[in-house]
């Protein structure tokens, strides 16, 4: 799907997480045949968004990876993704119900975030959990601005706990 000669090619291509927030919640209160019926559908939908997909992985429970290879121009992640957001944004009709996932979508573009797939991930999957920590939902791009705020909110948090253990 991504390989380094492909990255070291010069040639651009975007690694994109797709995180769907309560699952977890859904799987409790309906139970996991019809979260895993809400997740294949999910599944669905990412493949058949258009053409340019290399590549789709569920890669947690509640995550999916996929990548558009031979970029050309920003443009094209972005209305990609904006067609992905419209389309998993919709209702998915499951055990006679509406069940509504709120997608969060991050975005690494290489060979500018990373020039191997693990770069590209680790950013992308970085980049997912600020989201998440801010409460944020649609898309967003990594930028190294991201990343330093992730650093310095990780350097917070363990100088914070370093206190906490020394009773400081």
């Amino acid at each position: 799907a991504l390989t380094a000669a492909e990255l070291n090619s010069g040639e651009r291509c975007a690694l994109i997480l797709i995180a769907f927030d309560h699952l977890r919640q859904l799987s409790a209160s309906h139970g996991r045949h019809l979260t895993d019926q809400v997740i294949i559908e999910m599944a669905r939908r990412i493949r058949a968004s258009g053409s340019g997909v290399d590549m789709v992985a569920r890669i947690h429970t509640d995550e999916f990876a996929l990548v558009l290879p031979s970029l050309t121009a920003a443009e094209d992640v972005t209305t990609r993704v904006h067609d992905l957001l419209r389309t998993l944004s919709e209702p998915c009709q499951q055990g006679g119900a509406n069940i509504y996932l709120t997608p969060r979508i991050a975005v690494a573009i290489g060979p500018d975030d990373g020039r191997d797939a693990d770069t590209l991930l680790a950013k992308a999957g970085s980049l997912l959990a600020l989201m998440r920590k801010d409460g944020q939902d649609s898309y967003r791009f990594f930028t190294d601005e991201l990343q330093e705020r992730a650093n310095y909110r990780l350097r917070i948090e363990q100088g914070l706990r370093h206190v906490l253990e020394r009773g400081e």
